[in-house]
């Protein structure tokens, strides 16, 4: 069964003002209340009212002599909800027609559990006219007694009008800021196609820019082999003056060499002296005029024999400087050789060098014609870095 099927079935009312314990039973349709003043007609609706809406009469409600008042909703589901309130106690009483039953205490005022909302079948309430659920002594009619500016109101609450009126001015609030939003999403993507309108040509840039950074890297190398150049420039140079002074030195030894045949000389010199000495020395005791020849010929063999031995210390001098001379020329010779090496390892790095810097001006050119090279500087500027 349905909520919109059932109906309220029974009411119990204990120590709730007049009603010390009152159970009245109901029937689906309009129910009606009859009876004299002060027999607790309106007791009974406000009771009723206790547990619909939680609205607590202002006036005093418990039974004289009483702790708590307690009211019973009874539907034809199953569904039964109590409400007790007084001075030691403040609760709703939940039991659902599958037998479940639930308590909730300390209920404040306009505080309604949820669950218990829901199992009274969320009862409305027009907020001008008091409950519409049922009607009160003296009250109004129901609906022909309202203006004609609150009878609409009053129908579109009883029938649920008034929710889709809320819904349709939220729908059309929420219409109205998507409007919003959607001219700011189509400001914000025209914006982005304006800028990316400037980026049409990025791939072709990009190649470009790929290309530059090629080049870029082969100017590098070349640089790199440029400067390999120069150093092997730089060792040439070097090389060449270590030549030039092996060159004076062996010029200088060659010079020496052409007294070589002066100390061959001087040595068969130094033989015909020896053989004079023995020759005077056989001789030495035949006669005083071969004693004071021999004497003379001792003088003169001692300077013979002093300018000998200068002679021969020069010589060997001599044939020392012609030893250093022929590993000079040995060195020479290498040297030489690593020069011409050098010179023409020298040439393929200047023809190397020639061309690169060719190509560094081509490159030069096309990052000037992009924008890319300062005109007062010459460097580099922009993403080309």
């Amino acid at each position: 069964m349905s909520t919109t099927d059932r109906y309220l079935k029974t009411v119990r009312i204990r120590n709730f003002q007049s009603h010390r314990d009152t159970e009245v039973h109901l029937h689906p349709g309009i129910n009606l209340v009859v009876g004299s003043s002060d027999v607790g007609k309106s007791a009974f609706m406000r009771a009723v009212n206790l547990v619909m809406h939680n609205e607590v009469p202002n006036r005093e409600f418990v039974t004289y002599g009483a702790d708590n008042a307690t009211v019973i909703l009874e539907f034809s589901d199953g569904t039964i909800v109590e409400r007790v309130k007084g001075s030691t106690k403040n609760a709703y009483h939940l039991v659902l027609p599958d037998g479940s039953a639930k308590s909730f205490d300390k209920i404040g005022v306009n505080n309604m559990p949820e669950e218990v909302f829901k199992a009274l079948g969320r009862p409305p309430s027009d907020k001008y006219h008091g409950p519409v659920a049922y009607a009160d002594q003296h009250s109004r009619l129901f609906l022909v007694s309202l203006s004609p500016t609150e009878l609409p109101r009053a129908i579109s609450e009883l029938t649920g009008l008034d929710d889709y009126e809320e819904a349709a001015m939220s729908l059309a609030k929420r219409a109205r800021q998507y409007d919003r939003q959607i001219r700011e999403a189509k400001d914000r993507v025209a914006g982005y196609e304006a800028e990316l309108a400037q980026f049409a040509n990025l791939e072709e840039d990009l190649q470009q820019y790929e290309a530059l950074q090629q080049a870029l890297e082969d100017a590098n190398g070349l640089l790199g082999t440029i400067n390999l150049g120069e150093s092997l420039l730089e060792d040439y140079n070097e090389v060449r003056a270590q030549g030039r002074s092996a060159k004076k030195e062996l010029d200088s030894a060659r010079q020496v060499l052409t007294i070589g045949p002066g100390v061959t000389e001087c040595r068969k010199i130094a033989d015909q002296i020896t053989e004079a000495e023995d020759i005077l020395q056989s001789f030495h005791e035949t006669s005083d005029e071969e004693a004071l020849l021999v004497s003379s010929g001792k003088q003169a063999q001692a300077v013979l024999k002093l300018s000998v031995a200068r002679t021969l210390e020069e010589c060997a001098e001599i044939l020392n400087k012609l030893t250093v001379c022929e590993e000079i020329l040995q060195m020479y010779t290498s040297v030489n050789n690593e020069g011409k090496a050098t010179k023409l390892k020298l040439s393929e790095a200047e023809d190397a060098m020639v061309s690169c810097r060719e190509h560094r001006d081509q490159l030069m050119e096309q990052l000037q014609s992009l924008d890319m090279v300062c005109p007062s500087c010459g460097q580099l500027v922009g993403g080309a870095a």
